[in-house]
Order: C-alpha cells, then sequence, then structure tokens
C-alpha cells in the first residue's frame, strides 16, 4: 500500500493501495493469480489471471479485468496516462470489463467499456499565429464536451492466426455517433536479416452514422471561436472500406468510400445533401475522388484524381461551383475565413459582418506534382475562371495591391503559381 502518494493536478496526497493472491504449482507449471484489487484516486480495479501449458510453451491462458470508478477523482492517474493538459477537466462514471481467453498460439480478448455522463474540457490554449507586430490573443476559453453515455464493445483476435490482428467486432455507441469496425490487420517482415522492415496488411471495414446535430455541436466546441454559430441537420453517413498493404505510400492500397450528409453551416456556408466518394477498385491505379454538395443555394462539384504512392503522389482536380450566393458570407467566421486564401486580396480577412453579395460561378482545373505540402505549391498549376454577377464586395484591397501599394504578395504568389487563375481573379476584381 502507498501513503501520502501526491500526483501532478493533486490538491493533497493519497492513497493508493494494491493486494493479489498468487499461487504456483512447479509440477503443472500453473500460475494463478486471483484477487488482485487495485483502489485509489476514485478507482476500483480488480483482475485474475491463469498462467499454464499451451502446448509446449507456458503463457496466459486465461485473464479477466474490471475497473470501476469516478473519473473527476481518478483525473490524476488519467492526466499522466493520457496526457492531458495540466488544467483540462474529465468527469463522468466508468465501468470497464474485459476477457482473456487462449486459443492456439494467440489470444482472445473481449470486454465492453461504459462512460456515463462524460464531460470534457480542453485546456486553456493561447493563440499563437498572429500579424506581426499585433499584440497577443486572449486566451481561448474552451467549451464542454457533454455525453450521456459513451459505450465502446471489442472482440479482438491477438496471434490466432500468425501476426494477425483480428477485428471481430469493434463498435462505438454514443449520442453523437455510432461506429463499427471489422476486419484483419496483419504485420509482415518486408526487409532483410540485417535491415528489418515491417509493413501492414489492411483488410479493415469502418461504418459510421452520426447526427449531424450533435457532431457540429461537439466540432463548435473544439474549434473554439469563430464557430460559434456551427450547426447540422439529420444524419451524417459513411462506409470505408481498405484492402491491402500500406507500404510504398499506399500505393497498392485498394479503397472503396461513401460519405454523406444532410447540412452543416457555419460561417455563412451551408453543404447541404452533400456526398463524397473515394474509389480505387485494383491495386497502383489512380484514386478517384468526388464531393458534390448544394452551397448556398447554388452547387458545387468536385472530381479529383490522384497517383497515389507513384512518386510523390500526383494530383488532378476539376472543381465547378455555380450560382454560390455570397451574401450571408463572414469572412471572420467558421468555414467563410478561407475565402480570403482562396480571393487573396480580393475579399477581406476577419470580418465580422457579410462583405460579398451577387452570386458566384468557379471553373478550376489544378494539378501538381506532390500530395504533400513539400513541393505542392511549386508545382501546383492549370486554368481557372472566377465570376460574380450582381456583386460587390466592401473594403477589398484588391487595387492597392495590383498597384503595389499593399505588397500584393498573395494575388502575386497565386499568379505566379497559376497564372490563368491569376489573371481571372484581376479581372473580377475590375468588374465588382
Amino acid at each position: 500500500m502507498a501513503r501520502d502518494l501526491r500526483l501532478p493536478g493533486t490538491a493533497g496526497p493519497g492513497p493508493l493501495e494494491g493486494s493479489a493472491h498468487v499461487a504456483m504449482d512447479a509440477t503443472a507449471r500453473t500460475t494463478e493469480v486471483a484477487r488482485a484489487i487495485l483502489r485509489g484516486y476514485g478507482l476500483d480495479v480488480k483482475g485474475a489471471a491463469n498462467l499454464g501449458p499451451i502446448g509446449a510453451e507456458t503463457g496466459l491462458r486465461t485473464a479477466s479485468f474490471s475497473a470501476t470508478g469516478d473519473l473527476l477523482e481518478a483525473r490524476p492517474l488519467l492526466g499522466l496516462g493520457l496526457g492531458l493538459a495540466p488544467d483540462a477537466v474529465l468527469s463522468g462514471r466508468l465501468d470497464s470489463r474485459a476477457e482473456i481467453k487462449a486459443s492456439g498460439k494467440g489470444r482472445v480478448l473481449t470486454g465492453k467499456t461504459t462512460i456515463e455522463r462524460l464531460r470534457y474540457v480542453p485546456g486553456t490554449t493561447a493563440a499563437t499565429l498572429r500579424k506581426p507586430g499585433a499584440p497577443p490573443a486572449p486566451p481561448r476559453i474552451p467549451q464542454p464536451i457533454e455525453e450521456a453515455s459513451v459505450a465502446i464493445e471489442h472482440a479482438l483476435s491477438l496471434g490466432v492466426v500468425a501476426d494477425t490482428t483480428g477485428f471481430d467486432r469493434v463498435s462505438l455507441r454514443s449520442g453523437i455517433a455510432n461506429a463499427t469496425v471489422t476486419g484483419t490487420m496483419r504485420t509482415r517482415n518486408t526487409g532483410t536479416p540485417s535491415k528489418p522492415e515491417e509493413e501492414t496488411d489492411l483488410d479493415l471495414k469502418l461504418d459510421v452514422d452520426g447526427d449531424a446535430t450533435r457532431i457540429a455541436d461537439t466540432l463548435r466546441s473544439l474549434f473554439g471561436e469563430g464557430y460559434e454559430d456551427m450547426a447540422g441537420e439529420g444524419r451524417v453517413k459513411g462506409q470505408f472500406v481498405l484492402v491491402g498493404p500500406t507500404g510504398n505510400d499506399g500505393r497498392d492500397l485498394r479503397i472503396d468510400g461513401d460519405l454523406a450528409w444532410r447540412k452543416f453551416a457555419s460561417g455563412g456556408i451551408s453543404s447541404e445533401d452533400g456526398t463524397v466518394t473515394l474509389r480505387r477498385p485494383a491495386p497502383g491505379t489512380p484514386l478517384l475522388a468526388t464531393a458534390k454538395s448544394k452551397v448556398n443555394g447554388g452547387t458545387f462539384d468536385l472530381q479529383a484524381s490522384c497517383d497515389l504512392g507513384k512518386g510523390r503522389s500526383p494530383w488532378t482536380a476539376k472543381a465547378k461551383i455555380v450560382g454560390l450566393d455570397t451574401s450571408p458570407m463572414v469572412t471572420g467566421k467558421g468555414a467563410s475565413r478561407y475565402l480570403p486564401l482562396l480571393l487573396p486580396a480580393i475579399v477581406p480577412a476577419g470580418s465580422t459582418s457579410p462583405v460579398l453579395s451577387g452570386k458566384l460561378d468557379a471553373d478550376l482545373d489544378l494539378r501538381s506534382e506532390a500530395l504533400r505540402e513539400t513541393g505542392l505549391s511549386d508545382t501546383l498549376s492549370g486554368p481557372g475562371s472566377l465570376r460574380m454577377t450582381q456583386g460587390s464586395v466592401s473594403d477589398s484591397t484588391l487595387f492597392s495591391a495590383l498597384s503595389g501599394q499593399s505588397g500584393g504578395g498573395a494575388l502575386g504568389t497565386l499568379a505566379k503559381m497559376v497564372p490563368s487563375l491569376g489573371g481571372s481573379l484581376s479581372q473580377l476584381g475590375k468588374s465588382l
């Protein structure tokens, strides 16, 4: 038993006690661990195990485990294990149970963990990105994430098939979303005895069904300032299948995925009846991606292709926007804050009220020799056009940027990377 044990984040010392009964039989080559108990900081952990002959070897034959307690009292212990921020708050009622049984040369692990009245408040973090010379931003006020009940059930096969983890069934159930994973994950050595290397083969299926309203509530809490108006409606449903090796940046990985949502809105941008698809039916072929949605009364359509795992994974993308109503958009909030990055020196950033009006049409045909950020911007190119009908922009810095009065760095960089699109941006600004 440990007394006067002080952990980070505690107001004072506390006890942590444990005990276990161990019986060994040398003749039978067995070890029995019974009535193993660990109590302290609001947790009550119990366990038992049996070790003995498994074929020609000795190993774990059965084991059981249970843990119950108050997460708020256990916060010091969990903070160490989960790496929580010093001022983060975690509370709820924990009930977890698991069993392990030998199966051939492997183990089968089953169990269920439930947390009732879960409440998590991230630690306070100060914003670090600001303009040169600007005063430090005030610390972000974290928003709580609350869930009435979260349940995780699992049935795993560990090494029953050599070097393979079998996800017989792993499920998450909560008011925000339900998710289920099934399939296998196998590790194999692809190197040499002098230079061993491991590669993972996947055969996994993920099903997701979520409540868009609750998802938006959670994202609003996570993203914080600027996303106070984030909202969702209806369900979010998805299914993703991954089959094949993960090596060589996924060059031979087969992918099939679908995601659909009813409605998400933030910062004056509303996406309705959206879908995303990912298709790669054969190894070594391009990954095809599509995204479609109604956006602010208009339509958005994206068609993309990526040679995943070949060279630097070159990609192409064609995006078409028709009749997007810009009048609700507020560039200082939500997803709309990224509009100034797409229309640099035309749309003012950080506005707390709408600065645009009119319908936006756009056709973009972009390509790059690299998928990752390193090399992406250096090789980005392609034609594009933008049109605004019956529109206006308040507080635009376009003309001072074009004349060099404000540097024009963003527009100049875009024009250099994508000359035809840069010219189209200039014409768009002159027409407003």
